[in-house]
């Protein structure tokens, strides 16, 4: 079967699953999957992809072009979906499954956390300029109340009201969140709408776009966070995971609750932080806007 066939008939086989995954997940399957082919040239796709050591000395390569493990995760949920595909096609004979045996997190030097001095410097932008406008706009936001990219890239204008200083939005889960926003995002995000509201190509009423006024894909959203790495000379990997994990971290050490930051960062559970939060006294209760470590940052 011509590969053009076999990818054509995966995306309909993604979509056909739609009730179980997220648009940005399918998109991200195909991703993965067309980057895959991409790499196999000219090699048969179905010898490739059913045997683990192919695929083991791929993931070597992704992680030695630093991809995140977040991302490796993904890249094997999309390969075994892609299996899956295979088989109920007949194009196998056998269901393949691929397992991540990537280095579980145990300790603190495996786990990114930002220090509070290096938010401050990750916040600190003195451009005036549309993308380092949007970009602060972004990270004061996404430090502020933990939204996750999926959600942040969907956001409309009329999902935020900076005169009473509250951003309400529905989540991937199709739950909607009213936060209150601290007084460093408000200004942040009044100073982006000012140049947003005289960008010409703007499409729609998108929060965040891009420079060609289109909304911002979930890879436009990471490369902003691995572009401002590399501006500030971070030696630490800044992506949104790292970031909100330093976020939760810093909420915890400042005594607001393990249930409250699971609620606050959307998680299901927070058990890849658990290492850390094992050394850190959550017993204190306080309420977020008084006691937000984006206050104590000058």
């Amino acid at each position: 079967m011509e590969r053009e066939v076999i990818i054509k008939k995966f995306n309909k086989y993604l979509d056909n699953h739609s009730k179980e995954l997220s648009k940005n997940t399918i998109s991200s399957y195909m991703l993965d999957i067309t980057k895959l082919l991409k790499h196999l040239e000219d090699k048969d796709i179905v010898e490739f992809i059913v045997d683990e050591t192919n695929i083991e000395n791929y993931i070597t390569i992704l992680r030695q072009e630093n991809y995140s493990e977040s991302t490796i995760s993904r890249v094997f949920s999309a390969f075994n979906m892609f299996n899956n595909f295979l088989y109920d096609e007949k194009i196998i004979n056998q269901k393949v499954r691929l397992d991540n045996k990537a280095k579980k997190v145990n300790s603190t030097k495996d786990l990114v956390i930002f220090t509070r001095e290096e938010i401050n410097a990750i916040l600190n932008f003195t451009g005036d300029s549309f993308l380092d406008l949007r970009d602060k706009a972004i990270f004061e936001l996404v430090y502020a109340i933990g939204i996750k990219p999926s959600d942040c890239i969907m956001l409309t204008t009329k999902d935020i009201n900076l005169e009473i200083g509250y951003i309400k939005y529905k989540s991937g889960k199709g739950t909607y969140n009213t936060v209150p926003l601290n007084s460093e995002t408000v200004n942040a995000l009044n100073n982006y709408l000012k140049a947003l509201n005289t960008f010409e190509t703007k499409k729609d009423d998108s929060l965040f776009i891009s420079t060609s006024g289109e909304r911002l894909t979930r890879q436009g959203f990471w490369k902003i966070f691995k572009r401002r790495q590399k501006n500030i000379n971070l030696n630490k990997e800044l992506n949104p995971t790292t970031y909100r994990n330093s976020l939760a971290i810093h909420l915890l050490e400042d005594g607001i609750s393990v249930e409250d930051v699971r609620e606050i960062l959307g998680l299901k559970t927070i058990n890849s932080l658990k290492v850390y939060i094992d050394n850190i006294n959550n017993s204190k209760k306080v309420k977020l806007l008084t006691k937000h470590p984006r206050n104590m940052l000058k």
